[in-house]
């Protein structure tokens, strides 16, 4: 009997909270819920994903829920415009968090002002084996762009951090075929679609994101964004895109990417 899709999938992008919040807002996210979903599914697992400045973020609670739990890997929120980056950091990589999350709009830190600070978070995690996840969903909620080059500016961040492992989550949301194409010869990059895996124009341009995924399957990687979606919903789209895949594209992008990088 063939597997489900969920069997194999690892989620790239996942937002528990201790509080059972999300954005501020009461909701069933809770690790626990999050957990039940893993395990109801038979996934492989998850990034449990904390952005700073959102949910009451306590980078000491949050890894002390997440480990009572197995199948979540510890992701803290961090805002690279506050001071001592180096000390904090380095305690984020002793109380056991394997990346961070980079969240300019809701961690509430200006790009621009921020790239010097931002190229040294970059530089640090990679000394510390910490993995870098970059919001490059870059609209405000006016969906104004909040900054007006971000693939001139992710090239030069990315140039001068070039040890470090990054994944671009969202991967430039709707510009997605023009971020890979552009970034891709940064082997330190990965690209997760999460949020973007649920737009409606993913269905309309079904044929060209299959090509894009038969391409660059050893790139890319897939995340839910919950509690902002339901797990159902995630993988029927995910048996829409991946069903024509060849396997073991499929697994590259359903687990072998995430796995990889975080060597696991």
């Amino acid at each position: 009997m063939v597997k489900p899709l969920s069997y194999y999938f690892f989620d790239s992008n996942a937002h528990p909270s201790k509080n059972s919040t999300w954005i501020n807002k009461k909701n069933n996210n809770s690790f626990h819920s999050l957990y039940s979903l893993i395990t109801r599914n038979n996934m492989l697992g998850a990034l449990a994903v904390a952005i700073e400045g959102v949910d009451k973020f306590d980078e000491i609670e949050f890894i002390e829920e997440c480990n009572k739990y197995n199948f979540m890997i510890p992701i803290a929120g961090f805002n690279p415009s506050k001071k001592e980056l180096k000390k904090r950091l380095s305690t984020i990589s002793k109380l056991g968090y394997r990346g961070i999350k980079l969240h300019p709009r809701f961690s509430n830190f200006e790009l621009y002002k921020t790239k010097d600070e931002i190229i040294t978070t970059l530089n640090i995690c990679s000394e510390l084996n910490l993995v870098v996840l970059f919001c490059t969903y870059f609209f405000d909620s006016k969906n104004n762009l909040i900054i007006n080059d971000p693939l001139d500016y992710l090239e030069e961040i990315v140039t001068n951090s070039s040890s470090a492992k990054i994944i671009l989550m969202h991967s430039g949301f709707l510009d997605y075929d023009l971020f890979l194409n552009t970034l891709v010869n940064k082997k330190n990059l990965l690209f997760d679609f999460s949020y973007t895996l649920m737009h409606p124009s993913l269905l309309n341009n079904k044929d060209d994101v299959i090509i894009l995924f038969n391409k660059y399957y050893d790139r890319i990687c897939l995340g839910s964004d919950w509690p902002e979606f339901d797990y159902k919903d995630i993988f029927d789209r995910i048996n829409l895109l991946l069903d024509q895949l060849p396997r073991e594209k499929m697994i590259n992008i359903l687990n072998g990417n995430i796995k990889r990088i975080f060597q696991i």
